[in-house]
């Protein structure tokens, strides 16, 4: 019985290690960790956003839509793989961008559910 047991954890032990998170500490060398500026368009909405990208994944930045004249907050994540996720604005009324980086450039698509807004952006690393 004590010999199941311990192949039980075991197990769970390897799966738990090899299921772990994309997201989290970035490699110190990752070409992903850096000031990275572009621009968004959609059916309505345009401007431009700058971001910084730091070792533990997390993303700060700002997007300024040239049609509202406003600034918006951007703040999300990068996994290991590349792939981000940011929120743009607020939870409960902004953007969603998401996207993908690959060979210093980022693109992806963003909308806003609430207003019914959609598009797409692009930028790459300064």
């Amino acid at each position: 019985m004590k010999k199941i047991s311990l192949i039980i954890l075991s197990i769970i032990g390897i799966i738990t290690f090899s299921c772990s998170s994309e997201f989290g500490d970035l490699d110190p060398d990752s070409e992903f960790i850096g000031n990275w500026a572009g621009e968004f368009s959609g059916d309505v909405d345009h401007g431009t956003w700058t971001m910084t990208i730091v070792v533990d994944g997390t993303i700060s930045g700002i997007a300024i839509s040239e049609v509202w004249e406003e600034n918006y907050k951007m703040e999300g994540q990068v996994s290991r793989k590349g792939d981000l996720k940011l929120t743009v604005g607020t939870v409960s009324g902004g953007a969603i961008f998401t996207g993908q980086i690959e060979n210093g450039i980022i693109s992806g698509e963003w909308s806003n559910e609430d207003q019914g807004l959609k598009g797409t952006w692009s930028g790459t690393k300064q």
